[in-house]
């Protein structure tokens, strides 16, 4: 297992606004492409299978992102995906976008909880992920442990 995960991507020209630099909400499809892939790579798992399958959903209930240097179509993002926090039945998860020059785009916080998706209401983060997120936090998937801030 790979710490800290890492989802890497293009900026393309469509991600781009009138300033000619990456679009504002675009860092939240960002932070949620780094999140799924997360989600695959960690607990074997990505949201279609989860919803459809095991009628598990994630909505997010909090997102912030803070603003650091932008990102033009000459950049590659590299989200690094930590754990800030893992609850019973929630995650927060921290995002660090970096380009290609090593400089700091941008930082998120997002937090998801674990629902019932056919009743709406929350359900204990299941075992299989749990022992999974765990495992990659004790690999050195926190925040604390990639001293972020």
């Amino acid at each position: 297992m790979t710490v800290p995960f890492t989802h890497s991507r293009p900026i393309l020209w469509g991600d781009t606004d009138a300033a000619n630099i990456a679009y504002t909400v675009r860092f939240l499809d960002y932070c949620l492409e780094a999140i799924e892939e997360w989600f695959k790579g960690v607990c074997n798992t990505d949201w279609y299978v989860l919803n459809m399958d095991r009628s598990t959903g994630t909505p997010f209930v909090n997102a912030n992102i803070d603003f650091k240097a932008p990102l033009t179509p000459r950049n590659k993002l590299h989200t690094q995906v930590l754990i800030k926090r893992l609850g019973t039945a929630s995650i927060t998860f921290h995002l660090r976008g970096l380009r290609d020059d090593d400089v700091v785009s941008f930082e998120a916080q997002l937090t998801c909880c674990f629902v019932n998706n056919k009743e709406m209401t929350s359900i204990p983060i299941p075992d299989d992920f749990r022992q999974n997120i765990e495992s990659y936090i004790e690999a050195g998937g926190t925040v604390q442990a990639a001293g972020s801030q």
